[in-house]
């Protein structure tokens, strides 16, 4: 949502995957927890499948709740593909007109128009968590939560701009 704010949006919507899996629900409420924080009215979230059609829906409905949407939180990269092909569909220009941030930095997001700006999570670090602790198991040991201390970063391309006036 900083992201967003940073660029001057203040109607956020979020493609958010389906309800039954946990991290859509975390993902969805930590978007909307932050948003409000920062003073913006709650985001409209839809929560669709993580695949380019949910994507391209998802977009749809958003816009159909709250057509002052100019910033969109997308759950997957293939849902991001979606969203940027019903924003063509709609004759809305991405970023001038809807900006897109994706969770997931995946090389693809470079190869996509435009670019997508992502969310990369520390892929390695929480590999090494996932070996250590399946080691752990094996061994005999009860499962535990595991922490990564690095934070997620913003890998910035060309799908966020300042919202026009």
């Amino acid at each position: 949502a900083q992201v967003f704010v940073d660029a001057g949006h203040r109607f956020l919507g979020h493609v958010s995957g389906p309800l039954d899996v946990d991290t859509s629900r975390a993902r969805a409420d930590g978007f909307v927890e932050t948003a409000v924080k920062l003073g913006l009215p709650e985001p409209v979230v839809v929560n669709v499948p993580f695949d380019e059609r949910g994507g391209s829906d998802g977009l749809q409905a958003l816009l159909d709740i709250e057509p002052r949407v100019t910033a969109v939180f997308s759950t997957s990269i293939n849902q991001v593909i979606g969203v940027l092909h019903q924003a063509h569909a709609m004759d809305l220009r991405i970023p001038e007109d809807l900006s897109v941030l994706a969770y997931d930095d995946l090389p693809l997001a470079d190869f996509l128009i435009p670019p997508v700006t992502t969310i990369a999570m520390p892929l390695g670090d929480l590999g090494r968590e996932a070996v250590s602790a399946l080691i752990e198991q094996v061994g005999g040991a009860a499962p535990q939560n595991r922490v990564v201390d690095e934070l997620p970063r913003i890998i910035r391309r060309e799908s966020v701009a300042p919202l026009s006036s």
